[in-house]
């Protein structure tokens, strides 16, 4: 049931992402909800669903971006694979710690962006792009995460009553 929730989710934040956040004024970037979507998915599931989600979440933005094909489900895989593994040594309901993990997994995943297109000059990259939006996907996670990890909990317990 999870994973239908969480598809519906990621539509919606795909839209949210191509639409409203597409000309965004804070920082001059656009923030990665896909990414926050998969940091959550990955905390919470844990690493095979974090990696799962990070391909397909990736491969969907692949086909709605004009980027380089593939580079979005390679660093999104690799993502959250990663950051599923702290899964079982974090407490999911620090809404903090989940937001920290958000800034770090952004600049992991620009970093691996970078690294596998070359051609940017990483101190002008971290200082536009990458640090800024860093900033950015934090304070959003502090906004969606909270509202997951409630739905989260619910469809537990329901699995759980069942």
């Amino acid at each position: 049931m999870y994973w239908l929730i969480y598809s519906a989710l990621s539509i919606v934040i795909l839209m949210f992402q191509g639409t409203i956040f597409s000309n965004s004024l804070l920082f001059k970037v656009t923030p990665d909800l896909m990414l926050i979507i998969i940091v959550v998915l990955a905390i919470n599931k844990g690493k095979t669903a974090g990696g799962i989600a990070g391909f397909i979440i990736g491969f969907l933005q692949d086909l709605f971006s004009g980027n380089l094909f593939g580079i979005n489900a390679i660093t999104k895989t690799i993502v959250g694979y990663l950051l599923g593994f702290l899964s079982k040594v974090i407490y999911q309901d620090n809404f903090i710690i989940v937001a920290i993990i958000t800034f770090f997994a952004t600049i992991i995943n620009q970093g691996m962006i970078i690294f596998f297109t070359g051609g940017i000059d990483i101190e002008s990259a971290l200082k536009e792009i990458i640090i800024p939006l860093a900033i950015y996907n934090t304070i959003i996670t502090l906004i969606i995460y909270p509202v997951v990890y409630k739905l989260d909990n619910y469809l537990a317990r329901k699995k759980a009553e069942r």
